[in-house]
Formats: C-alpha cells, structure tokens, sequence
C-alpha cells in the first residue's frame, strides 16, 4: 500500500464543483473525472481526498489530492498517464509517493484564493470567461480596511449558507493585492473556507472597494445584525494555493531508500577498512 499526494489545476467553468451537493450526484463534477480516471488506470476503487472543495464554476490552480494505493506504478507514470486519459480542463501538475500520515483535507493547512479583476473601456474577449471586468478598479486601501475587520479568527456563519446551529469558527489570516493600471488580483489567505464562503468575502471586499459599502457594516454583519449574500462570480474566482502547516507537504515526503542504503554501505565500507587498518597497525606493534 503506498499514499500518493497529486497536485492538480482545472477550469471549472463546465463542472458542478469539486463534489456535488447531496442529491445531486449525476452532475458532473471535477471529483468524478479524476476518481474515474484514476480507477481506470489502477484497476481499484479509491478514496479521494481534497485539500478545498471548490464551488460551482470555480477554479483551481494549485489543488491538493491524496489517496492510497495497492499499486506498484510510479508517481511519474501515474502523472504521465492520467494526462492522457483527463479531459483538457484538468491536469496533474505534480505526483509524489508520500508517508501514509499525509491527508490532504484532514492535515492543518492555508488554503489561498485569488480573484481577478480588469478594467478598460472594451472587455477582452478571451479573458472575460476567466477574469472579472469593472468599470473601475476598486480601492485598494478601502479594501484593506475592510479586511482589518475581518482578519483573525470569527464565526463565519455568516458567510456561508450552511445552516448549522453551532458557531463555525475560522481564522482569516491576510489580504494581499497586486495591480497595475488596469489589472488586479485579490489573493485571500485563511484555515479551511465554508462552501461559498470565498466567493461571498471576495464580493465583500468588492463592494467595500468600490464604495458601495463601508468597512463598518463588517462587525454588524459578525454580529448577526446585518445579513450580507453577494458572491463574487465563479468564473473569475480561484483556489491559487495550498500550504501545509510545518512546511508542510515536503515534511510528508517518502525518503529515497536507494540512496539512503548506498550511503549506509558506503559507511558501513569504510568503518570496515578503518577497523582492518587499525588491527594491521596493532599486529605489527605487537
């Protein structure tokens, strides 16, 4: 049995998320195409494991999977051939062998999202199916306010439509933005989202960067006095990245045996001629 860890990127402009919503599971979905791909080549049903679960539409750049294995085929091959059976709006980027202790959702972890945004008086093409386009960039600086109030660790209930009678805590860790004159990036880092739950803090953020709210309607909508629905659209929207805590997916790597055995006789070799050199040396004293 071997666990191996895949780092994969998809559109999701055609798929109903990553999994789809209970009594909807004919919907075709980004978990059916790899586990279905994946049972092809391995000749067994696997349990599939992910680091986020995207929404409806939304995209992945950097997802993390794991699963374990009966199979002997090698993470190389396995990449390779998975690329061949996959549609073209999925692809394994990377796959490794890693220590049966790795779980990719369970495992404590940042997950990053990105957004983005162009402005310009005539929207591209080719890039309006994956990039949202305003009018006018929002406000950087109103948008950083806006996340001082968020950052930290709060009930997020209220971001999410899951209906769940508990508090829901999560930590929201930072808010980083690039633009130029006509393009911008949102990239929000936090622990593990509720569903929609990126999308409706990035329209949030949106909307205070615009000015059509203000930074301080973000306590209220904590606080339950205020309710707050709006959701970025999904085809602009993004898991850019996930990060392992403790330097995280490298720490689970399997150790190169081969090289590691080679090093042991390499020592093992010369502590045998070190003590052959000293029994020669004592022979000839005697």
């Amino acid at each position: 049995m071997q666990t191996l860890m895949l780092t994969v990127e998809y559109d999701g402009t055609r798929y109903a998320g990553w999994k789809a919503a209970p009594k909807k599971e004919n919907l075709d979905t980004v978990l059916g195409r790899i586990h279905t791909a994946l049972a092809r080549l391995l000749k067994e049903d696997i349990q599939l494991f992910c680091a986020a679960k995207t929404d409806p539409g939304v995209h992945a750049r950097g997802q993390i999977l794991s699963f374990q294995t009966t199979s002997s085929l090698l993470p190389s091959a396995l990449k390779s051939s998975l690329n061949q059976v996959l549609p073209q709006d999925i692809a394994v980027l990377d796959a490794r062998q890693v220590s049966e202790r790795f779980h990719a959702e369970l495992l404590p972890k940042h997950c990053i999202w990105e957004l983005c945004i162009k402005t310009g008086p005539t929207p591209d093409v080719f890039r309006q199916k994956y990039t949202l386009f305003l009018p006018d960039l929002p406000d950087p600086l109103r948008m950083q306010e806006a996340f001082s109030f968020l950052k930290g660790r709060h009930d997020v209930r209220c971001f999410s439509p899951v209906k769940k009678k508990k508090a829901i805590m999560r930590e929201l860790y930072s808010l980083r933005i690039e633009h130029s004159d006509d393009e911008m990036q949102l990239f929000l880092e936090g622990s593990d989202f509720l569903p929609f739950m990126p999308a409706t803090l990035m329209q949030l953020l949106l909307d205070i960067g615009t000015g059509t709210l203000d930074a301080c309607c973000i306590p209220s909508i904590f606080a339950g006095e205020h309710s707050y629905s709006g959701h970025a659209p999904a085809h602009a929207l993004y898991l850019h990245d996930i990060v392992y805590i403790s330097d995280r997916k490298d720490d689970f790597l399997i150790v190169d045996f081969t090289i590691v055995s080679s090093t042991f006789l390499y020592m093992a070799f010369w502590d045998g001629v070190q003590k052959s050199y000293l029994q020669l040396l004592n022979s000839i004293v005697l």
